[in-house]
């Protein structure tokens, strides 16, 4: 009798949690190990998430890119992406909408600057005339970035050449004599200038603008408008931990040291990013529209609100 009471209490104290676990819904989130995966995180072991009535499961891709082609067939249901890919896919009529914002530059992040080698003399624009520089890929948001700045410093940027250099290979390629200056981003950036061969050149994302958006969350036309209660849940969801992200750097850190396998204490020294903590804004993406325009990255201007889904406007 007594088995039997206990088998039945068991039983109805289960119900609830049973109950919840079923009207959670299933969402699969691709996401770089990089930090602007961190506030996804920071949701997910929060239980932000499930508040909300989603059940997320992070699944780690190599770049924005593979999520971005992922999403597309269908098998994720957001993806983080950089907004310079964004811009490139949207013109392409690929159907993907940005959903919720990302991480964002507001001319304090260090996480991206140009470098040189420490006994190099340069200083200007002017001084890279004629010059080869590296980029991890030509065209991208750090080498858009890199030529607008030596235009606003007294340089022509038509005059330079760019060749494609990874980012783990630049402070070589410096000491070698092989590139004048080169781009980097952390945790590397702070290992390159704390090895004492080589200095920060230039924060090249000040010649974009003071501030911009750099990364955002997406999802495909069709999820979006199928979904769009689901969808304006995520995006408060990612409002809401952005906002405390943003406020506990320290806290968050071993989130990002867990996804990426980079030492939690390296990843605190290498700076951590800001992210936007608002609803999408035009005047945060429209800065990298124009400068990828200028620079051939792209064929025609147009209004950053074209790649905002409608389900989150007024959000």
């Amino acid at each position: 009798m007594i088995r039997t009471f206990v088998a039945a209490l068991v039983a109805v104290l289960l119900l609830p949690l049973s109950g919840a676990a079923q009207n959670l819904t299933n969402l699969t989130v691709g996401a770089t190990a990089t930090d602007d995966t961190t506030p996804i995180l920071y949701a997910q072991q929060a239980g932000l998430f499930r508040r909300a009535g989603l059940n997320v499961d992070v699944q780690k891709v190599v770049s924005g890119a593979a999520g971005m082609a992922a999403l597309a067939g269908g098998s994720l249901s957001f993806t983080g992406t950089n907004s310079l890919s964004m811009l490139q896919a949207h013109l392409k009529g690929v159907p993907l909408q940005m959903i919720v914002p990302g991480g964002i530059y507001n001319g304090t992040t260090e996480f991206v600057a140009a470098v040189a080698k420490t006994s190099n003399p340069i200083r200007t624009g002017r001084d890279l005339n004629g010059k080869v520089v590296g980029v991890a890929s030509v065209g991208d948001l750090n080498a858009v970035a890199l030529m607008a700045w030596i235009d606003a410093n007294g340089g022509d940027s038509k005059t330079v050449k760019q060749v494609e250099v990874p980012y783990s290979a630049i402070p070589a390629a410096l000491e070698e004599g092989r590139i004048e200056v080169g781009t980097l981003l952390q945790p590397i950036l702070s290992q390159a200038v704390d090895s004492g061969k080589v200095r920060i050149f230039a924060k090249t994302y000040d010649a974009i603008a003071p501030r911009f958006l750099i990364t955002s969350w997406i999802a495909t036309a069709t999820f979006a408008t199928a979904n769009a209660d689901l969808v304006r849940r995520f995006a408060r969801v990612v409002r809401e931990a952005e906002v405390y992200c943003n406020a506990h750097k320290s806290d968050t850190a071993p989130l990002l040291a867990t996804l990426s396998g980079v030492d939690v204490t390296q990843v605190l020294k290498g700076g951590r990013d800001t992210y936007a903590g608002t609803f999408l804004d035009p005047r945060d993406v429209q800065p990298i529209i124009d400068a990828a325009f200028k620079y051939g990255v792209i064929d025609r201007r147009f209004d950053a609100a074209e790649m905002f889904s409608p389900v989150v406007r007024g959000l």
